[in-house]
């Protein structure tokens, strides 16, 4: 630019005087010198350079939005590259996660069966104390009849000791002919023996009174026939069952 200015001001100033020497010799280059071709020369150059100026400019305008979008990019691929990263370290803990998780299955299927064995030994358990209840309950009713039983023949012997003249066979007439099974007694030997004993107990009771060629009176055919019932086997099995508890 201040090339062009110079060529200006240098068509500007020249004139005759300038180009003649003191001597009052004919000017040196006056024939070789053409002021409207440099002043010409000069506006081309200036033309070429502002256009050489614009086009810089744009160019640089389009290098800063180029450097823009690439540091954009560059970000982005930043942002993507830690993102490959995560995703690649997540990755790595797959086989981890997947043996954890076949781990944990296995331990919920063991879990499962633990409580399912856990269930049935509790209701085994329940099943086992309820048995055992009845089973005490039947004994204990068994005893108390077994008591009024005793009693009973207690004050028969007293009063047939006092009576003097009397056969054997008529004291076991008459101890037969005494209502020493009731009702109740009945029923407490069916809930012992337990369901489909009930027509052998009616047998048992109403049955023969005679075994081993002697009078069996109606107690000792009842005792025979609870000794060799199922249940009363069954009793005595968990009785010396180690570990078992029959009565709590």
């Amino acid at each position: 630019m201040e090339m062009f200015s110079h060529f200006r001001r240098l068509g500007a100033s020249l004139n005759l005087k300038d180009i003649i020497d003191g001597s009052g010799s004919h000017p040196t280059f006056l024939q070789s010198l053409n002021l409207p071709a440099t002043e010409a020369l000069a506006a081309r150059y200036k033309a070429e350079w502002e256009t050489i100026r614009a086009h810089n400019e744009d160019t640089f305008k389009k290098a800063a939005m180029a450097d823009e979008q690439v540091w954009r990019i560059l970000k982005t691929c930043e942002e993507h590259f830690e993102t490959c990263q995560q995703l690649q370290s997540e990755a790595r803990q797959l086989p981890k996660i997947k043996a954890m998780i076949e781990e944990t299955t296995d331990i919920a299927v063991r879990l499962k069966d633990s409580l399912r064995e856990l269930d049935t030994m509790i209701n085994k358990y329940v099943d086992d104390e309820e048995r055992n209840r009845k089973v005490q309950k039947a004994q204990n009713e068994f005893e108390v009849q077994m008591e009024n039983y005793r009693k009973r023949m207690e004050n028969s012997w007293l009063f047939n000791g006092s009576s003097t003249g009397i056969r054997e066979e008529d004291k076991l007439t008459s101890l037969e002919s005494i209502d020493l099974f009731t009702p109740e007694d009945q029923e407490a030997l069916e809930n012992f023996l337990g369901p489909g004993s009930d027509d052998e107990a009616n047998e048992t009771i109403a049955g023969p009174n005679v075994q081993d060629g002697r009078r069996t009176t109606q107690p000792e055919r009842v005792l025979q026939k609870i000794a060799n019932s199922p249940r009363d086997h069954e009793y005595r099995d968990r009785l010396h069952r180690p570990g078992e508890i029959v009565n709590k």
